[in-house]
């Protein structure tokens, strides 16, 4: 699993593919990975576990690099931040079991079936976040499915009422996801915390990065376990990514609410063609 050589062109690009996804983390809140989890398997031909526990890795650190920088702007709530953080780390070491299945059934065709999974993941996802972000939300958050018992207050955000059992169920399926396919932290987390809980977006980002932190200090160490994490190649899309992050930082100071909310479903929608065009060329 681990290269004997790697070209310095190929830690050239990984670099900047690091940058590029860091300044994703500091605007949108996102872990990076529904980017560098196709980009590694697209473009740079890494086995998909190898770069699912790369990106695992990589997201912890840029995800606390940037959760220090909205925690000092208090765009964090720390009980929805810690609700969903714990229940998705729980659900990520499931999640991971579950690609283990996955390899046996398919054995020589996993490949292609990550492939498939990250276009049936992607696709919708992409879909419902360019729909939703058009619309006003309060409806949505006032339906009842959404206010089922216990609930709690969330003083930080000014929110009464907050469905505890919607967190958790919220934080398995993200954890299930990200075990899986490195990809429903944070692209997955800001909607949940925009529509279900109703913070604003700006304090969903940071709120989302405090909990992809708790997500993937258990998925890394089921993937560091199973030696499918390549350190060098973290290293790499470090260096791009704490730069790319500061960027993404002084940037999102210079975006209202509106601006996160319009932007990040566009960036979404490209990911998800380009995995549709990837999964055309391998069939």
């Amino acid at each position: 699993m681990i290269l004997d050589d790697i070209s310095w062109s190929f830690l050239a690009g990984l670099i900047g593919l690091g940058f590029a996804v860091g300044i994703m983390t500091g605007i949108f809140g996102v872990g990076g990975a529904f980017l560098l989890v196709p980009f590694l398997i697209s473009l740079f031909r890494v086995e998909p576990s190898l770069a699912i526990g790369t990106t695992m890795a990589l997201s912890l650190v840029t995800g606390a690099y940037g959760f220090v920088g909205h925690l000092r702007l208090r765009n964090v709530e720390p009980i929805s931040m810690a609700t969903l953080g714990i229940t998705s780390a729980a659900a990520t070491v499931a999640g991971k079991l579950l690609q283990n299945l996955l390899k046996q059934v398919t054995g020589a065709a996993f490949d292609f079936s990550m492939k498939i999974l990250l276009v049936l993941i992607l696709v919708p996802m992409a879909a419902l976040t360019w729909i939703t972000a058009k619309q006003d939300v309060k409806p949505f958050l006032n339906h009842r499915w959404l206010k089922i018992p216990p609930l709690i207050h969330l003083h930080r955000a000014a929110l009464t009422d907050v469905s505890l059992s919607a967190l958790v169920l919220c934080g398995i399926g993200v954890g299930l996801l990200k075990g899986m396919t490195a990809i429903g932290a944070g692209i997955v987390i800001v909607p949940i915390l925009i529509w279900v809980v109703g913070l604003p977006p700006l304090m969903a980002v940071g709120t989302s990065l405090g909990a992809i932190i708790i997500s993937s200090i258990a998925g890394v160490i089921a993937y560091s376990v199973a030696g499918e994490i390549e350190w060098r190649y973290v290293a790499a899309l470090l260096v791009g990514g704490l730069a790319g992050t500061s960027v993404g930082l002084s940037i999102v100071r210079r975006l209202n609410n509106a601006s996160v909310k319009r932007y990040f479903p566009l960036i979404l929608i490209l990911v998800a063609i380009m995995m549709l065009v990837e999964l055309v060329r391998a069939s």
